[in-house]
């Protein structure tokens, strides 16, 4: 058999296989840009909180850190009302959220039904929650962000939505709402795009051999696709049937469009593998530990936060939903947050009247801490999103302004975005990190700056470009339909007669 045959015999039977799964991923794509999956976002979060009483904080953060049972130093640590009542929250590395009320002293160590459904009809007033169950995970909890959260309780609010509510069993918060609309419309969307049934994606390390393996089978099928198309299509010259493509009908659309769409159609397929950073081509995005440590000036002393926090609550000239203790360059504070993106920072070892924000000349001075050994090349003070920092609120990814980014010299060309509300470093971006950015982010999902800030130009060319591939993918499988027919028919022929003869 010829190289060429074999080309085309490979493309014919593997697009009968794979044309099917490209329409799904085309048709559920478009869906996910405008119901994504579901989460719980940060104003929907704080609308729900309580607000902190500082008269009923009588423990100290050393106190409570003591009576948490923890030996190491946490990981963060956070406080918001916990069924009525103010609680501190410490995360360790191995156990998770570990919770602490602030009035007694008592350890959460297991949330009830009936705690549950309290929290349930605190969060969303009005309503009478009806308990469901208990579950480590289920269809709309695979997050990996909820793992320290874990188990969740599931709770009905009995609302004409559908809303369901997930409230986290070591630290009694809500942490994931869903709604009927948002359930119905992710098995056409995310669940589908993902591949992302429970059963296959609670093994996370088979899920994602599975996803990958497809997407690398799909990135060669589309390259013998447009091989084969490159070769059939005669650029000098016509056919008998006049035009430049031998094929008719439904072949012709396939062909035409093939040409037409090839390069979106491949390097949509390759970034849809490039998101799933096979074998680990790019770092991670988070910086390790010693730089944060190192950066911090250390790391996070419950003892530390010595400043008695229930008068500075009291003193708070706004309700505060949650706090956040931060550290930065070796000094201790206090986050206040009274919503998303309104916070206030107050120094946790003396008594210093609250700071907006870090002024960016401190900001620099710590941010050498990263990386000692390298240089600082250059600094960029963020107040508008470009195409490295953004959002996409459509995907729930919403992006603080102003954010201070440090490059430095060193042979990863390292870059790092700090939050002057908070002192600290939000992530990291070597030089593989931009590359994904561009090869993931900008590939598959045309996050490209002049677009974003353009909208709806970004839908009409994402939604014209899917389009195009989805009709791409079911003229395939209607191809593939009546080829498999036609192969099938002479045999029932065959049997047919075969039968007859015999009783004759």
């Amino acid at each position: 058999m010829s190289a060429k045959r074999l080309l085309y015999l490979t493309h014919r039977w593997a697009g009968i296989a794979l044309c099917l799964f490209f329409a799904m991923w085309f048709f559920t794509g478009v869906v996910m840009m405008y119901l994504p999956f579901p989460e719980l976002r940060p104003e929907e979060r704080f609308a729900g909180a309580e607000s902190l009483d500082g008269t009923r904080v009588q423990l100290s953060t050393a106190a409570a850190y003591a009576k948490s049972g923890l030996s190491e130093p946490p990981q963060r640590v956070r406080m918001t009302t916990v069924l009525g009542r103010p609680a501190y929250h410490f995360l360790s590395r191995g156990e998770g959220w570990i919770t602490v009320f602030a009035d007694d002293g008592e350890r959460l160590d297991a949330v009830t039904a009936a705690q549950a459904a309290d929290a349930a009809a605190r969060f969303r007033p009005g309503h009478h929650p009806e308990y469901i169950e208990r579950t480590d995970m289920d269809q709309w909890t695979v997050s990996t962000s909820l793992r320290p959260f874990r188990p969740l309780h599931r709770v009905a609010l009995g609302d004409a939505a559908g809303t369901e509510l997930y409230v986290s069993d070591r630290t009694g918060e809500v942490v994931r709402d869903t709604s009927r609309l948002e359930r119905v419309w992710n098995w056409l969307g995310a669940n589908l795009h993902w591949l992302y049934p429970l059963e296959l994606v609670r093994h996370r390390a088979v899920w994602h051999e599975v996803v990958v393996w497809l997407s690398i089978i799909g990135t060669l099928f589309a390259l013998t696709g447009i091989a084969t198309g490159l070769m059939r299509w005669r650029f000098p010259g016509r056919y008998r049937n006049g035009g430049s493509s031998p094929y008719r009908g439904w072949k012709r659309w396939h062909h035409v469009m093939g040409l037409g769409a090839c390069a979106f159609l491949l390097t949509w397929i390759f970034s849809g593998l490039m998101s799933m950073n096979p074998w680990k081509l790019f770092p991670p995005k988070a910086p390790p530990s010693e730089e944060v440590a190192r950066y911090r000036g250390g790391v996070l002393e419950p003892g530390a936060h010595a400043r008695q926090l229930g008068g500075l609550l009291r003193g708070h000239p706004a309700p505060v939903k949650e706090v956040e203790w931060v550290r930065f360059a070796g000094r201790p504070y206090f986050v206040f947050y009274t919503a998303p993106g309104d916070s206030l920072l107050y120094p946790a070892d003396q008594p210093e009247p609250g700071i907006q924000r870090f002024e960016q000349a401190d900001l620099l001075a710590n941010a050498r801490n990263l990386r000692p050994d390298a240089r600082i090349a250059r600094t960029d003070w963020l107040v508008q999103h470009d195409n490295y920092w953004y959002s996409r609120e459509n995907l729930g990814r919403v992006r603080v302004l102003p954010v201070l980014r440090v490059r430095f010299d060193d042979a990863n060309a390292t870059w790092y975005h700090i939050d002057p509300h908070t002192g600290q470093v939000l992530d990291r971006m070597t030089r593989s990190n931009r590359i994904q950015r561009w090869v993931y982010n900008g590939l598959h999902s045309f996050d490209f700056g002049f677009l974003l800030r353009n909208r709806p130009v970004w839908d009409v060319v994402v939604i014209a470009l899917s389009l195009a591939g989805f009709v791409l993918s079911v003229s395939g499988a209607v191809i593939g339909w009546r080829r498999l027919s036609r192969r099938k028919a002479p045999r029932d022929a065959a049997q047919l007669g075969n039968s007859a003869a015999a009783r004759l």
